[in-house]
C-alpha cells in the first residue's frame, strides 16, 4: 500500500530556516530588553541625548535600540558605555545574536554611517576657550603692570575682574538651568552667585588678613562655592555612586582633615586655630569638588565636565597659594599668583556653561 501524499513532507532546510528564526527573535529580544533596562536606569534619556553622548545619529541609536535586526556592535557598545552599562554583558548578548544571525536570510538593513559623527557643538566651546584665553592673558598682562606700582590698584582691577567673571559664570549656569531644568546646573549657578558675593567683599576686606576674633556670616562666604557645587557634581556621578554617601563623607573628610590642620599648624603659627581651620577648609573641600568631578567626568566625558574639572584644578591651586601666603612674611608674590588662578577658575566655569548653550546643542543633563 503506497504512503499518502495527501500531507506533502516539509523541506528540511525550510524547518532550520523557521528554527534559527525562532531562536534569532529570542536572542535579539534578549538584546533589546537588555538595552531597555539600562537605558530606563538612566531615566529614559532620549534618542537624540544618547546620540549626542556617543557621536551616532539619532536614527542610528533607535535602529540599535529596537533590536529589529543584528545592531552593529560598535554602536552597542558606544551606547552601554555613555549608560554606564556592562559592556562585557552586552558584547555576550550581541554575540549570541551573531552565532544565529547569518544563517537567517533578512533583508538588508538600512545604511549606517561608517563612523561616529563629530560632536555638531565642538567648535563653539573651543571658541569660548580661545576668548577666555584670551582675556586671561590680558588681565593677567594688566595684572603684571599694576602689581609692581600700585598695590590699591592691582587688588581692584583683580578683585572687579573676579567678581565680573564670576557674576557672567553664575548668569550661565542659570542659562544653562532654564534650558535644561536640570539640578547640577542649578547648583553650579548659585555656588558661582556664592563665589562672586566672596570676591565682592574682597573689594572691601584685605582676604590676606586674618578673620575677626568673632567671624560674622559673611566672613564665611567663600564657603558657600562648595556648598553649593558638591550637590551639583555628585548630581552628574555614575549609577553605580551613591551621591548622598559621596556627599557626607566628602564634607565629614573635609572637616576632619581641617580639623587636625588646625589642631597640627596652630600650634607653632601666629594666626588663631579657627583661621587656620576656615582657611584649610577652603582648600580640603576644593579637593574634594576636584575628586567628585574628576570622577564624574570619566563616565561623562563631555566638554561640559573637561572643562569644570580643570577650573576646579586652578581653584585647588589657587586656595593653595592664598593659604601658603597667608602663613608667610607679607608683602609676597603668591597673593598675586593666587589671583590668577581665581581668574583662570571664573574663565572656565564661564567656558563649561558655554559648552552646554552653544548653538545646535540639545543635550540634556546626564540625570
Amino acid at each position: 500500500m503506497s504512503q499518502s501524499k495527501d500531507a506533502p513532507v516539509r523541506p528540511s532546510s525550510e524547518r532550520q530556516q523557521a528554527e534559527t528564526t525562532v531562536e534569532l527573535a529570542t536572542a535579539l529580544d534578549a538584546l533589546r530588553e537588555e538595552l531597555r533596562q539600562l537605558r530606563l536606569r538612566k531615566g529614559q534619556p532620549s534618542l537624540r541625548t544618547i546620540a549626542q553622548k556617543t557621536g551616532w545619529s539619532h536614527a542610528t541609536v533607535g535602529r540599535a535600540l529596537n533590536c529589529e535586526t543584528v545592531p552593529r556592535l560598535d554602536v552597542i557598545e558606544a551606547i552601554t558605555q555613555r549608560l554606564d552599562g556592562d559592556v562585557d554583558r552586552m558584547r555576550q548578548l550581541w554575540m549570541r545574536c551573531m552565532d544565529v544571525g547569518p544563517r537567517v536570510s533578512e533583508a538588508p538593513d538600512e545604511p549606517e554611517e561608517a563612523a561616529p559623527q563629530a560632536p555638531r557643538d565642538n567648535a563653539f566651546p573651543a571658541l569660548a576657550a580661545g576668548v577666555a584665553l584670551f582675556l586671561f592673558v590680558v588681565i593677567a598682562a594688566a595684572l603684571s603692570f599694576f602689581a609692581p606700582r600700585s598695590p590699591d590698584a592691582d587688588k581692584a582691577v583683580t578683585n572687579i575682574a573676579l567678581a565680573a567673571f564670576g557674576a557672567a559664570a553664575s548668569l550661565a549656569w542659570f542659562a544653562s538651568f532654564s534650558r535644561r531644568g536640570d539640578k547640577r546646573s542649578l547648583w553650579l549657578a548659585l555656588a558661582m552667585a556664592g563665589w562672586t558675593l566672596w570676591r565682592v567683599r574682597a573689594l572691601l576686606v584685605d582676604e590676606i588678613g586674618p578673620l575677626p576674633v568673632a567671624p560674622s556670616i559673611v566672613d564665611y562666604l567663600s564657603l558657600l562655592l562648595p556648598l553649593f557645587m558638591l550637590p551639583g557634581l555628585a548630581a552628574a556621578l555614575p549609577r553605580r555612586f551613591d551621591q548622598k554617601n559621596v556627599l557626607g563623607w566628602a564634607f565629614v573628610a573635609a572637616i576632619a582633615v581641617s580639623a587636625l590642620a588646625a589642631l597640627a599648624v596652630g600650634s607653632f603659627t601666629e594666626p588663631s586655630t579657627n583661621e587656620i581651620f576656615v582657611r584649610a577648609l577652603r582648600v580640603s573641600t576644593d579637593i574634594a569638588m576636584f575628586a567628585i568631578a574628576f570622577l564624574a567626568g570619566r563616565s561623562e566625558r563631555s566638554w561640559e565636565s573637561h572643562f569644570i574639572s580643570f577650573a576646579l584644578a586652578a581653584l585647588v591651586l589657587a586656595d593653595v597659594l592664598l593659604t601658603v601666603s597667608f602663613l608667610m612674611p607679607q608683602p609676597n608674590l603668591l597673593a598675586f599668583q593666587a589671583a590668577l588662578c581665581y581668574l583662570a577658575f571664573a574663565l572656565l566655569m564661564v567656558v563649561a556653561a558655554s559648552s552646554v548653550l552653544a548653538p545646535g546643542t540639545k543635550t540634556p543633563p546626564p540625570r
